[in-house]
């Protein structure tokens, strides 16, 4: 005979799938190397914004320059786009914003605005967040590696992103990928952090 005590251990029910309605956004699958969960990648839109709004919060301590509703909402209104890893069950682990852009690029970068950057396109990628129990897994080489298939398959020539000169982990990410370090000074959306410019071209596919 079951005791109260014993049927306290029955297993609760695994949490719920993503909803198929996300699957025609998912543009990579595969498994995280550290936690061994399947994962998505999945283009963002409106209807995750309070997903990104949460994440924000659980990833305070990356230091990145916070964010609001009006902030994506206006990010997405605008053409512009954003990622999300998902895991297996649905929840938002990583995002990350692409703006897209043309030169000039003076208030982007001053050391860019030369002859050959004043015309192209221009691709940023920036408020990178992830969740701390999920750190190590790589999700930032993965979301970088989509952006530079999109921007390819779209036919922008300029990459670009701002990093922390403290944030060795993030450069790292980016000098794989054959970024280089072009300017260093303050942010131009907060003149008390110091950041590295970090710029690739595209070429021919």
């Amino acid at each position: 005979m079951k005791t109260a005590l014993t049927r306290a251990f029955v297993p609760l029910a695994a949490p719920p799938a993503p909803h198929i309605a996300d699957a025609h956004a998912v543009i990579a699958s595969g498994l995280l190397p550290k936690t061994g969960e399947a994962y998505t990648i999945q283009w963002l839109n409106t209807s995750h914004i309070p997903a990104l709004l949460t994440l924000q919060h659980l990833a305070a301590d990356q230091e990145i320059i916070l964010r609001d509703t009006m902030y994506f909402g206006a990010l997405f209104a605008t053409g512009n786009a954003a990622l999300g890893v998902f895991n297996q069950f649905g929840m938002m682990i990583g995002a990350a914003t692409i703006r897209n852009k043309t030169a000039p690029m003076a208030a982007f970068c001053a050391a860019l605005e030369t002859s050959d950057q004043t015309i192209g396109t221009h691709s940023i990628f920036g408020t990178v967040m992830t969740h701390p129990d999920y750190r190590g897994n790589g999700l930032m080489g993965r979301m970088i590696d989509q952006w530079m298939i999109h921007a390819r398959e779209n036919g922008t020539e300029n990459l670009h992103a701002r990093l922390r000169t403290t944030n060795e982990n993030s450069l790292k990410n980016f000098l794989r990928k054959d970024f280089k370090i072009v300017a260093e000074g303050p942010s131009p959306e907060d003149a008390t952090r110091t950041v590295y410019f970090v710029h690739r071209t595209l070429g021919p596919q």
